[in-house]
């Protein structure tokens, strides 16, 4: 690839992380959790779960699932004469689904999640990396909320905190591909 088409692709790449991390507000729901995963050469994906909120009655809670397409739109940087091929100013293609759950599904993933106990700071790390699979989870309520971010397995302590993070992550793939 061109230094021109790497400079095009690092900015399609900004904007598609960008709009990755940003969670869309819901008028009727509340925004339980989101967690990304982000490997080093695929496809990054996020899961943001909602609730209906008081003034959501009637509304069904939902997991949104949204994955930046990477692989195809590096498809369109292959080479100059595909870069022609498609149109200028480029977007990036995302692949967006719902999930419907319950309310016992929420509850369920709550209660999974809130026994945990980690320590905030968990020692020095042991491991070094450059590729691998980055994942953050993110948890807002009015008043409080917390974000945890880590690299392929985490911190030795995070790990029973992760490995529930990631289950979750993993039954909602399980219904979406079913």
């Amino acid at each position: 690839m061109s230094s021109d088409l790497q400079q095009e692709f690092r900015l399609l790449s900004a904007i598609a992380k960008q709009h990755l991390m940003d969670v869309p507000a819901s008028e009727s729901c509340r925004h339980v959790f989101s967690l990304w995963i982000l490997p080093s050469f695929t496809p990054s994906s996020r899961w943001t779960v909602y609730s209906p909120s008081r003034s959501g009655k009637g509304k069904s809670p939902f997991a949104s699932y949204t994955a930046w397409r990477s692989d195809l739109d590096l498809e369109k940087f292959k080479s100059p004469v595909e870069r022609l091929k498609h149109s200028k100013d480029l977007v990036p293609t995302f692949e967006n689904e719902a999930v419907w759950l319950t309310g016992d599904d929420i509850e369920d993933f709550i209660q999974r999640i809130r026994g945990i106990t980690i320590p905030f700071f968990p020692g020095t790390p042991s491991v070094v990396g450059c590729d691998g699979t980055s994942f953050e989870f993110r948890y807002d309520e009015l008043f409080f909320g917390g974000s945890l971010h880590w690299w392929e397995d985490g911190p030795l302590e995070w790990r029973p905190f992760t490995e529930v993070v990631l289950k979750i992550a993993k039954d909602l793939q399980n219904r979406r591909q079913s």
